[in-house]
């Protein structure tokens, strides 16, 4: 419904109003993430316009005439300054009172020895990395730190490795990325020709449709790069883009990358390949945790007295570390770090494109599949032949209950720990973290409801030594959807303490090798693998309802007991145990309170996990 669109990822949907009053145009920030300057200076509130002004909605600018809003000359980069930065591992300087000035369209190379600071810095200037009170990092003469979302929507990050899905086509990943990242006034076609253009322009076209895993090492790196060229950034860091590839790849890419700092993209990149140097515009020399030098390539050998590359760095080597000092403390007008809260898109779009784009994948993956697809048919098949009992279905109920639990943790337990590093690019990009976690929970929950669907019919309708004289143990009597709602909402629990895992575990097999820890307890502390079953239930209903006595308990059965309400078995297990026995009102209520609350206290812990440790993820990314 506006008068003016901006197509531009950096725009909000309701960006900024314009309008005349008095003979002036009077403009107004609508609550948009990436703001509104008024000759580089936020303007908050109503402000007037004057002749001369620039005035910019995130990064498209406008020169003020009159009543006339002029389009400013094409993009530039972002003069970057440094002043003073220092950067902290714990207690250790990693990088101290880094010092930079670097002009726009620039292209720069960051050299030195492994371990000297060069990936601090680098991330540094993303201003997602902390620094010590009194270093400032200016963007255009704005502090990032007092205007975070405005700055960091002129960025882009590419780091080392691949960020990017390799079961999907290059064109796929960039159509979800810019999905995810454009507000939702764009439409399908505009977005299609903004992703051929890129594909085009990185010499990518032949391969567009290729998956990613297919692609060569320069290739893959081209498409790394274009899912930040998609934000058109006016300030491109790069960690080491040309690692592993061959001298002919990685010439090609430097060329293309000086290439785009002539099209107005500040460019900076960490590297340790040589052969390339020349093209820099100036080169950034760290070592011992410091910058110790910097200018033109073609003086670089004469600033530190060497006469070879070889030379240079045994010099650089011998920098000594920086000096241990104590943290100053934060001054007042020092505003903390902050993170984007969110893209032009709404956690709506959001989540139906994550989603979407989760599903392509596991539609991609016949092996995965395949597993998602047999484990509750085979699962549903053994408890059935093994488990069966005419005179007892407690048995079956148990193995059945702690099967849901297992397709819970099994399906999400890897997720988000082989996930990280392309929600990190994602959430530097605007991504939300709910619309991930929503997102996530949302396609598992949908993949579960079918799973426990499968294993539930092959127990009641595809069991043919199911009892048939004994009328109270008879399958038949418990409703299919009864016993669907308590099996999800329990294989539910499991898949959200599956994501708890995930979000803290460090690596995939730290979060497979925690599986079994977590499944034994959820099969042995069960009312019917400690024989406690029929004895007492430490829910709502009276214990006298069952004959129970609890003065001859003893501590070490009601240790047993108390465990065995921490898990998920326990309540969604309960309600098919003896029910021709118990009483059906009170016992079930009290079933399914301990059932629900179990759901969302697995919940509330997730949540609280992933917000936390992604802030750590982000300062080490």
């Amino acid at each position: 419904g506006a008068d003016v669109r901006l197509p531009h990822p950096a725009v909000s949907r309701s960006h900024a109003e314009l309008r005349v009053e008095a003979g002036r145009i009077r403009v107004r920030d609508l609550g948009s993430r990436t703001g509104l300057t008024v000759n580089g200076a936020t303007a908050s509130g109503d402000h007037t316009l004057h002749d001369g002004d620039r005035v910019a909605f995130g990064p498209i600018a406008y020169d003020v005439s009159g009543l006339t809003l002029r389009r400013a000359d094409a993009q530039t980069g972002v003069h970057l300054v440094a002043e003073g930065l220092t950067f902290r591992r714990g207690e250790r300087i990693v990088l101290a009172d880094a010092k930079l000035n670097l002009p726009p369209n620039t292209f720069v190379g960051v050299i030195g020895p492994s371990g000297a600071g060069k990936s601090t810095l680098l991330k540094g200037l993303t201003g997602d990395l902390p620094a010590d009170p009194g270093g400032r990092l200016l963007y255009d003469r704005i502090d990032v730190a007092q205007q975070p979302d405005a700055c960091r929507a002129a960025v882009g990050f590419v780091p080392q490795d691949d960020v990017v899905y390799t079961d999907l086509t290059a064109r796929e990943n960039l159509e979800y990325t810019l999905r995810l990242r454009v507000a939702s006034d764009l439409r399908p076609a505009e977005r299609a020709a903004i992703v051929d253009g890129l594909l085009q322009r990185l010499g990518l076209g032949a391969e567009a449709d290729c998956p990613v895993s297919g692609l060569s090492g320069g290739q893959r790196k081209r498409v790394n790069v274009a899912t930040e060229l998609l934000a058109r950034p006016r300030l491109l860091l790069l960690d080491e883009p040309t690692a592993g590839l061959d001298p002919a790849v990685e010439a090609d890419l430097m060329a293309f990358l000086r290439d785009l700092s002539r099209r107005g993209t500040t460019v900076v990149c960490t590297t340790h390949v040589l052969s390339s140097m020349d093209l820099f515009d100036i080169v950034v020399v760290v070592a011992g945790g410091r910058v110790v030098g910097g200018g033109s390539p073609a003086r670089l050998l004469a600033h530190f007295g060497v006469k070879t590359y070889a030379e240079l760095y045994a010099k650089l080597n011998a920098y000594p570390a920086p000096t241990p000092r104590p943290r100053p403390a934060p001054t007042s007008a020092q505003a903390p770090a902050s993170f984007s809260a969110g893209s032009g898109v709404g956690l709506f779009g959001q989540v139906a494109t994550l989603i979407e784009r989760g599903a392509k994948r596991m539609a991609r993956d016949r092996t995965f599949l395949a597993l998602l697809a047999g484990q509750p048919l085979l699962i549903g098949f053994l408890i059935v032949l093994s488990q069966c009992n005419p005179k007892d279905l407690n048995p079956l109920f148990t193995f059945a209950i702690v099967a849901a639990v297992w397709l819970g943790l099994n399906n999400s337990a890897r997720e988000l720990v082989r996930d990280r590093s392309v929600y990190i690019r994602e959430r530097r990009a605007g991504l939300g973290p709910g619309s991930y976690i929503l997102a996530k929970v949302g396609l598992f929950a949908a993949i579960g409801f079918l799973q426990v669907a499968v294993l539930i019919f092959i127990l009641k309708y595809v069991n043919f030594l199911a009892p048939k004289e004994q009328p109270a143990q008879n399958l038949a009597l418990l409703s299919f959807g009864r016993i669907l709602v308590v099996f999800w909402i329990t294989h539910c629990s499991a898949m959200l303490l599956g994501f708890l895992v995930s979000t803290l575990a460090s690596t995939e097999e730290v979060a497979v090798a925690s599986l079994p820890l977590i499944i034994l307890p959820q099969l042995l502390l069960t009312g019917s693998a400690t024989a406690l079953v029929n004895t007492s239930y430490l829910h709502f209903a009276p214990l006298d309802s069952f004959g129970v006595d609890t003065e001859k308990r003893t501590t070490a059965e009601w240790i047993v007991e108390v465990l065995s309400l921490l898990t998920y078995t326990r309540p969604g297990l309960v309600p098919f145990l003896d029910y021709d026995r118990r009483p059906p009102l009170t016992a079930g209520l009290a079933d399914w309170v301990h059932m629900l609350f179990l759901l969302f206290a697995t919940a509330a812990a997730f949540a609280a996990a992933f917000l936390t440790r992604e802030r750590r993820w982000l300062e080490r990314a």
